[in-house]
């Protein structure tokens, strides 16, 4: 592949924080390793294959794991920065789960996950601050081809304080972002070099040209909002002794230290759309956004008369 867009000098930027990220996280893993486990539980779950990241949102099966097994995969996790096999570049790692280590002064431990979020925010830092889009792209990938920058930058969540229990379910939700006509009728004009093999080439730009058009005849001061259904995420509510909910982004198995009674750690149950859908619970419900979509290819729609805030 001809990386054009290439920006070499933040390449070396990345390759030279990527370098330090690993040797942090591999002084955080030993550490990890070599403190006496209180307890642990994390879930595997399923592989996306790439190619099967569109469509309908499937059934996820749950694995859990405990004990050492569960630390070992923690550790596997917190360095697993790219793609393996066949698995997908568009949709990220995730192993939710929960690490308590018993240990009386854990400042040794704070600190090694302090510089190994540090070092991730400083790289996400340095991806966005090349400003054209493929040259971002470009530009990650030549030195790191299969890696996705998600699994890079997400940070290691640590509590140092008494848990009564860590829980685990699954979060639904909608993006909604705001867009201009402008913007729509790019989007769909790079779509034209995209038609699917199997469809006619007159045809497909004819279905281009009408969703154009009706971009095209709205008002100026029409409400556009571009929204997708995100997949089903896994998400941590932890309760603290003063029995306040936290709810938290299940990506990575979560560190406890400093906590003298084990909290009691839950299961997170196998997610079934169907089931979800059966009791009634759907992503934005709420929604915002008028029901129907405006074109046949890109998830647009008008805003609902009086959310003009949004």
């Amino acid at each position: 592949m001809e990386f054009l867009n290439h920006d070499s000098a933040a390449a070396v930027d990345l390759i030279e924080i990527m370098e330090q990220l690993k040797a942090a996280i591999a002084d955080l893993k030993g550490l990890v390793a070599s403190t006496d486990l209180q307890a642990a539980r994390v879930f595997e779950l399923p592989k996306v294959v790439a190619g099967n990241e569109i469509g309908p949102q499937r059934p996820i099966p749950v694995n859990p794991q405990e004990g050492e097994t569960a630390r070992r995969l923690a550790l596997d996790a917190f360095d697993r920065f790219e793609a393996e096999g066949d698995e997908s570049k568009r949709e990220v790692y995730r192993l939710p789960g929960v690490i308590c280590l018993s240990v009386t002064d854990p400042g040794q431990i704070i600190e090694a996950v302090g510089t190994v979020n540090e070092l991730k925010s400083r790289f996400a830092l340095r991806v966005l601050g090349i400003p054209e889009r493929y040259a971002r792209w470009q530009t990650v990938h030549k030195p790191f081809p299969r890696l996705l920058t998600l699994q890079v930058t997400r940070q290691i969540q640590l509590y140092n304080e008494p848990l009564l229990s860590v829980n685990f379910t699954w979060g639904r939700k909608s993006s909604l972002v705001k867009i201009d006509k402008g913007d729509v009728i790019e989007m769909l004009e790079l779509l034209r070099d995209q038609r699917p093999p199997r469809m006619q080439e007159d045809v497909w730009d004819q279905m281009i040209d009408t969703d154009i058009a009706h971009v095209q005849s709205l008002a100026g001061s029409t409400q556009l909002r571009y929204r997708r259904d995100l997949k089903a995420r896994p998400l941590c509510n932890l309760r603290n002794m003063s029995r306040k909910k936290m709810l938290r982004e299940g990506n990575l198995p979560i560190l406890v230290v400093g906590n003298p009674e084990t909290p009691r750690i839950g299961l997170l149950r196998n997610f079934d759309p169907d089931e979800e859908e059966r009791a009634g619970r759907r992503p934005g419900e709420n929604r915002k956004t008028e029901p129907d979509r405006l074109l046949h290819f890109l998830p647009v729609y008008l805003l609902q008369s009086g959310q003009e805030h949004l």
